[in-house]
């Protein structure tokens, strides 16, 4: 098991520390060994938090999956809360010394449990697509790969 450090900026302000812990077990993509929780009030009075976590990844296609998205991408967004269409957008921590100002991601892929594998991701042809979360569908499918 490898263990990697992810940070999470925003967090709804309902979220816990075990929320956090559960869905990443759940998921099977790993077991936090330490995760730093801070209260934060935005512009608009609302309450969230954002994390600093310290993950050990599982020995899982899901773990797998995760993990390389991260090192690919640089950041992902993933769905906790499938029924209300809540997901953490999470990155590879990085020292304040080493981060890229403003660095733009061309691309964002965004997973919930059923695509943090990669038989299914190469099925739906989705490993090199983005996701939209407001369309009909979770999935983005290229008009290309659709027969009728």
């Amino acid at each position: 098991m490898s263990t990697i450090q992810i940070y999470i900026p925003r967090i709804l302000g309902s979220v816990n520390k075990t929320d956090i812990i559960t869905v990443l077990k759940t998921m099977e993509i790993g077991k936090i060994k330490d995760i730093d929780l801070h209260y934060k009030i935005n512009e608009n009075k609302n309450a969230y938090y954002f994390a600093f976590i310290t993950l050990e990844l599982y020995n899982t296609e899901r773990a797998d999956v995760f993990n390389q998205s991260l090192n690919s991408y640089g950041k992902l967004r993933l769905l906790y809360n499938e029924k209300n269409a809540q997901y953490w957008e999470i990155k590879l921590h990085m020292e304040k010394t080493t981060r890229e100002p403003n660095k733009k991601y061309s691309m964002v892929p965004y997973y919930r449990y059923s695509t943090l594998t990669y038989d299914f991701c190469i099925k739906k042809n989705m490993l090199n697509f983005s996701y939209n979360m407001w369309e009909s569908s979770l999935f983005h499918i290229p008009s290309e790969i659709i027969t009728l």
